[in-house]
């Protein structure tokens, strides 16, 4: 919960006064919900349900491109559904580096993808169901590399919709084999503030 306080105020104090200085400035919130997988685990399907949310900002180079840096903090991992064997916790602060570019304008909505890399902080990483969850963060790397693949539905001018494919392009767990990567489906809405 600290490091949510931490990123909300980040972005807010930092929201203000960039917006101020430059007309092609914006930023926003963004709050949506995660489907998971890891690829390694021996659990087929995306049945970890996790959450992401935090803030973005970006720069309009041109009237259909812009560049969008995000700080997220995401749960994601995967879960055994058929024994009710166990669950991997995995909490991340991610930040992604994107290239946002228009695909379609109306004069009711705007359609815009988005593609870039993130890099990605692992807070914590934990095995089984509560109660009996353990600790195990020791054996995942601290830092990983995903790509991103997406696309935003915007309503107005300052509401929005999106939806994101993401995969990561590292190894997650320091013992080789296995070799686990996650990928997952995000949904959820956005407010600019521009």
């Amino acid at each position: 919960m600290k490091y949510f306080r931490l990123i909300l105020t980040t972005i807010l104090l930092l929201n203000g006064p960039l917006a101020c200085w430059s007309q092609n400035i914006g930023g926003g919130l963004s709050i949506g919900g995660i489907a998971s997988q890891i690829d390694g685990d021996q659990w087929a399907g995306y049945n970890k349900v996790g959450y992401h949310i935090g803030g973005y900002a970006f720069y309009d180079l041109s009237d259909k491109v812009a560049l969008q840096i995000e700080i997220l903090h995401t749960n994601r991992g995967s879960r055994e559904v058929n024994k009710a064997y166990g669950q991997i916790h995995l909490n991340y602060i991610d930040v992604p580096l994107l290239l946002r570019f228009g695909l379609l304008e109306t004069d009711n909505a705007r359609i815009l993808g988005e593609i870039g890399p993130s890099i990605n902080m692992l807070l914590s990483a934990k095995n089984g169901f509560k109660p009996l969850t353990a600790d195990r963060t020791d054996l995942y790397h601290r830092f990983s590399g995903e790509f991103h693949f997406g696309s935003t539905l915007l309503f107005t001018e300052n509401l929005g919709l999106f939806a994101r494919w993401s995969v990561s392009f590292t190894n997650l767990l320091r013992s080789y084999p296995p070799w686990f990567t996650i990928h997952y489906f995000t949904i959820g809405g956005r407010i600019n503030f521009k």
